[in-house]
Parts: C-alpha cells; sequence; structure tokens
C-alpha cells in the first residue's frame, strides 16, 4: 500500500471512529496489536465483568430513589420485591427464575391497588452499576411529564435479580395498562453501565393474554440423537425433561404448560424407560419423529418401537409429532424457494399416519394415540379415503390389515389446526373429534396475540355452532391428552 493510500485508508478509518466507540482501526506493531490497545481491551473487559458481579443492596437504593423523587413527586408509592432468583449465581445460571416472582412478592402484589395507567420496576439486570447510576436520573426527569400528561402512575418497584420476563407476572398481578422496565443490559467493551427500558402494553403472562388456558410445550429433541456421545445426550435429555416437568411446566405454570417428554430416539429401550420415568413424574405425553428413518433410527415397520409403543400405552401417554421433526422438509428441487416447503409441510405429516397405519402399529396397540402439530387436517379425508382403497387390495400392496384404516384412526389420530379454513368446512369428513385448535406460538405465522379472533373466524367461516366450537378449541385436547390428570375439566 502507498503511503497515499494508506493516508486515505486512516482517514476514511478516522471518520468512523467518530460514530462509534468500536474498536476499528486500531493498529498494530509489528504482527501484534499495540500494548495500549491490549491494556485498553483488557481494562473494559475487567470493567464489564466487575459490572455483572457487582452488588445491588436494594434497600439501600430504594432509600436514595425515594430521597430523589419524594419531593416532586410525594403521592408515589414503593415496593421491594423479590425473583425466583435468591443471589447472583442462581440468577446467572438460571435466567428463567428472573423472569419469576417469589411467593412473598406474589403474595405482596395481590394486596396492591390494581388497573393503573403505569407501572415502574428498576433492576439490576445484568449490570448493577448500571441501575445505580442512571435509573434515578431518568426517572427524575420522566416522572414529573408522566404526571403532567394526567397518567396514573401505580407502585415503584425495586426488583433485584430480575430479567425483562418479570413484568409479566407482576403485571398479571396488577393488571395496569403498561409497564416500564429499566434494568442494566449486559456490560460490553464499549460501556459497562448501560440502562435498557423496555415498555410494555397490557403485561401479562401470554397464555392469559392470548385467550390460552392451557398449552402443550412441543420438541422432539432430535438434536440429543445427532450427539456422538450418548451417555451425555441421554443425561442432558434426562435433565431437560427434569426441568420441563418440575421447573417449567411446574410452579406457576402447573395446569397451564402441559409437558412433553423428549425420548432418546437412538435406543428404543432406552426411550421406553424415559417414558415410564417421566410418567411416574407426571408427563403423559411425548416428542417423537414424524419419520425416525430419516434420523438414521428404526423405521416404524421394523418393529423395533414396540417396547416404546408398550410403555406409552401403559401409561395412557400420547405421541406427539411436529412437522419437520424428520430433520426433513418436502421440496421439489435444490433451487425451489422456502415458499415451496411451506406450502408443502403437510406431506410430512401425511406420510407419516401412513406409516402408522401402514406398519400395523396402530392396529397392535389399540389404545395408543397420536397427534400431529402443525399438520392441519384438510388433507385427513383423501388420505384416509386412499389408504382405504390401498388396503383393500391387501397382498397386491404390501399391506395386511384386519380393518380397513379409516375404521383404525377413529377416536385415535388429532391433527392440529391453526390456519385451515378448508379442513374445518370438510370436518364431517375428517370427523370433528380429530381436530385441534392450535396457536403455533412463538412461530412468525401462528396466531398469538390474535389467537381468539382467529378461532372466531375459523369456526364462523366453517358454520360452527356453539357445541361444535367448544370441542374443537377445548373438549378434544382434554380427551387426546387426558388433561383431566392436570386438573382440567370439561
Amino acid at each position: 500500500m502507498t503511503p497515499e493510500e494508506m493516508a486515505k485508508t486512516e482517514f476514511s478509518l478516522a471518520k468512523i471512529r467518530e460514530l462509534t466507540s468500536a474498536r476499528i482501526g486500531i493498529g498494530r506493531t509489528g504482527g501484534s496489536l499495540k500494548t495500549a490497545e491490549i491494556l485498553d481491551f483488557d481494562l473494559a473487559h475487567a470493567r464489564a465483568r466487575d459490572a455483572v458481579g457487582a452488588d445491588f443492596i436494594a434497600t439501600e437504593f430504594m432509600t436514595r430513589l425515594q430521597s430523589a423523587l419524594k419531593i416532586t413527586c410525594p403521592k408515589l408509592s414503593w415496593l421491594t420485591l423479590q425473583s425466583a432468583a435468591s443471589d447472583k449465581p442462581t440468577y446467572l445460571k438460571r435466567p428463567d427464575y428472573g423472569r419469576r416472582l417469589h411467593e412473598s412478592s406474589v403474595h405482596e402484589l395481590n394486596n396492591q391497588q390494581k388497573h393503573d395507567d403505569l407501572i415502574i420496576i428498576i433492576s439490576d439486570g445484568l449490570s448493577a452499576r448500571a441501575a445505580q447510576s442512571h435509573s434515578i436520573a431518568v426517572l427524575r426527569s420522566w416522572i414529573p411529564m408522566l404526571y403532567a400528561s394526567q397518567i396514573k402512575i401505580g407502585p415503584i418497584m425495586v426488583v433485584p435479580y430480575a430479567r425483562v420476563g418479570i413484568v409479566d407476572p407482576i403485571g398479571q398481578i396488577l393488571r395496569p395498562k403498561s409497564a416500564l422496565i429499566l434494568l442494566g443490559e449486559r456490560p460490553g467493551l464499549a460501556t459497562p453501565e448501560s440502562l435498557g427500558a423496555y415498555f410494555t402494553f397490557n403485561p401479562q403472562a401470554k397464555l392469559y393474554s392470548n385467550w390460552i388456558d392451557l398449552q402443550p410445550l412441543h420438541t422432539e429433541g432430535q438434536g440429543f440423537a445427532e450427539r456422538s456421545d450418548k451417555d451425555l445426550a441421554l443425561a442432558c435429555l434426562q435433565i431437560y425433561n427434569d426441568w420441563m416437568i418440575e421447573d417449567w411446566c411446574g410452579g406457576e405454570g402447573a395446569g397451564r404448560l402441559i409437558p412433553l417428554t423428549l425420548v432418546p430416539l437412538w435406543d428404543p429401550a432406552l426411550a421406553a424407560a424415559e417414558v415410564r420415568r417421566c410418567a411416574a413424574k407426571g408427563s403423559y405425553a411425548i416428542g417423537f419423529s414424524e419419520n425416525p428413518s430419516k434420523l438414521g433410527c428404526a423405521s416404524m415397520h421394523s418393529g423395533e418401537w414396540d417396547v416404546l409403543w408398550d410403555a406409552c400405552m401403559e401409561s395412557d401417554t400420547t405421541v406427539s409429532m411436529h412437522i419437520g421433526s424428520s430433520s426433513s422438509m418436502p421440496s421439489t428441487s435444490a433451487d425451489a424457494p422456502l415458499g415451496v416447503s411451506m406450502a408443502l409441510s403437510s406431506q410430512n405429516a401425511q406420510g407419516s399416519l401412513t406409516d402408522w397405519v401402514f406398519s400395523g402399529t396402530l392396529s397392535r396397540f389399540p389404545q395408543l394415540k397420536i397427534a400431529f402439530a402443525e399438520s392441519q387436517i384438510g388433507w385427513m379425508p383423501y388420505l384416509i379415503e386412499r389408504m382405504d382403497i390401498v388396503a383393500s387390495e391387501g397382498a397386491a400392496a404390501g399391506v395386511h390389515l384386519d380393518e380397513l384404516p379409516s375404521e383404525i384412526v377413529k377416536g385415535r389420530v388429532w391433527g392440529c389446526v391453526f390456519d385451515d379454513q378448508h379442513g374445518l368446512k370438510s370436518r364431517d369428513a375428517v370427523g370433528l373429534e380429530h381436530i385441534l385448535f392450535e396457536t403455533d406460538y412463538p412461530h412468525t405465522d401462528g396466531t398469538w396475540p390474535e389467537s381468539r379472533s382467529v378461532a372466531h373466524r375459523l369456526c364462523a367461516g366453517a358454520g360452527m355452532d356453539a357445541s361444535e366450537c367448544y370441542e374443537f378449541l377445548r373438549g378434544n385436547a382434554i380427551r387426546a391428552y387426558g388433561l383431566e390428570r392436570f386438573g382440567i375439566s370439561a
């Protein structure tokens, strides 16, 4: 590079450095970074670590906060609450605890005034220094303006070890129109004291805000099967299942979040053992692959899965399959756009149901129940009709069944709808008892947060009466997953 080119490059870098604190064009000495730059980087890293580990003493901070605001805002009320994280190490290792309230705080909030325009929450988050250094100045500037706008402000709450999601359980109890949370952001190498401000309209638990009473949780766990160290994979899978059942679907989620056991797909006997272990803990559904052979596992026609179906039938455990759980999606060519796969996504469910029927699995296990998530159901009438025709050909088709497929699937196979108007209009051909409503949260094409209006549109568009709507939206799910065991009744 010529001296003129070097000067031009340095000039360009200097202009960029004026716009950002990022380390751009910092130069080097020989083959190494400059000593000053290395020391500066190490210092910034140390400050970031200190910011994460710094103590946040809520009582001391509350005293400073009240002192700063009581003159200009004498009518404010104050609360010091606790998240489910009891200390900083727990908070860092268990982010979910930072989104929950401690039981004592739930009790305290239940005794507070409800339905304010705005509640304000302050937390140290991942930088206690940010909360301590900046939040008081922010509120001292904002609150007088909020009062001037005649906004009714609820309690100012200090909640150590909280995440942004703490606004949901607080909002669920206090029912404000909106919530503001100020908390320390993850420190960067440019600044360790960045304060985040998050506004939430109508904050409350997502299931409630979406008019959803309960939600089975879907994942199939083929990622564990793809690990080479199967002992480690099994240990991780069991840790996940225990967390799912005891923590996420326990406590505040009990009776509303329905656990779905993951099974070790690489070993049917281990899978059966995990079904029994988790059923004893209160989980009565498993995530299975729509086509295990595509994962390098035994096929549905091999008979090797029978030990698993024995365990499922014994424990009244429903088998759930999500589209894409074979780690593959249908397409037409390598250069076809994603939209082709999205439009053809139900093909995987069609192939899966055909395997379940023609492998004889549903015939050998007459009480086994299966459900297809995100499958829609408009394809079911023709496929079942076609399977009846093929099965009638018997030996010529290589299929040997004692009953027609249309009889085998009755009351035992469910498809999930979140946007299938044709399927609901064809409900008599499908069998209404086979159809479940799904929100598909949190996928981009799911119905949250408009699930109620989507359900209304689908039901009205299909001309469904009140009893049909009930079965579609609630009754069928209770039967499909045995939800009476979770206290869910008709």
